[in-house]
C-alpha cells in the first residue's frame, strides 16, 4: 500500500484525533509555548475583526452624516496604527513559537531515538514498520508545528 493509498483512507475523525494527540505531546513538551500561540492567535483574529468592523462602520456613518474628510482621514489612521499594532503582536507570537518550537521537537526526537533503540531489530525487516517509522522520523517535527498552529487559527476563526 503506497502513502498516497494510505493518506486517502483517512477520516476527518481519525484526523482530528491525530491532530489533538499530537498537540497533547506538544502540551506535555512546552505547556507555555502552547497556551502563548493559541491565546495570541485568537486575540489577534479578534482584535484584527474588530477594529475592521469598527473602522468600516465609522467610516459609513461619518460618509452619511456628511462629515469632513478630515474625520474620515483620523479613522483610517487610527486603523492603520491598530494594524501595526497587530502585526507587531502577531510577529512576536510568531518569533516566540518559533523558538520555543526548535527545544520541543529537539526533545521529541530525542524521545522518538529512545524508544526506538529499545526495539528489537527484527522490526526492521517488516516494511510497513520500516515505512511508518521513517514517516514518524521524517515528518514529526512539521506535525508538531501544524497541529499547534492548525488548533491556533481554527480557535482564533
Amino acid at each position: 500500500m503506497s502513502n498516497q493509498e494510505k493518506k486517502e483512507k483517512i477520516s476527518i475523525r481519525r484526523m482530528i484525533s491525530n491532530v489533538f494527540y499530537v498537540l497533547g505531546y506538544a502540551w506535555q513538551e512546552d505547556k507555555s509555548m502552547v497556551l502563548v500561540y493559541i491565546l495570541g492567535t485568537i486575540l489577534e483574529r479578534s482584535a484584527e475583526a474588530f477594529t475592521f468592523t469598527f473602522v468600516l462602520k465609522r467610516i459609513i456613518n461619518l460618509i452619511t452624516e456628511r462629515a469632513a474628510m478630515l474625520q474620515v482621514i483620523y479613522v483610517l489612521l487610527f486603523a492603520v496604527g491598530c494594524f501595526v499594532v497587530q502585526v507587531i503582536c502577531s510577529l512576536v507570537a510568531d518569533n516566540y513559537f518559533e523558538s520555543r518550537i526548535i527545544r520541543v521537537t529537539g526533545n521529541i526526537q530525542r524521545n522518538f531515538i529512545r524508544k526506538t533503540r529499545k526495539l528489537d531489530l527484527i522490526c526492521y525487516d517488516h516494511p510497513e514498520y520500516f515505512d511508518d517509522f521513517v514517516i514518524a522520523a521524517t515528518q514529526g517535527e512539521e506535525m508538531i508545528k501544524e497541529a499547534v498552529s492548525s488548533v491556533a487559527k481554527i480557535s482564533g476563526n
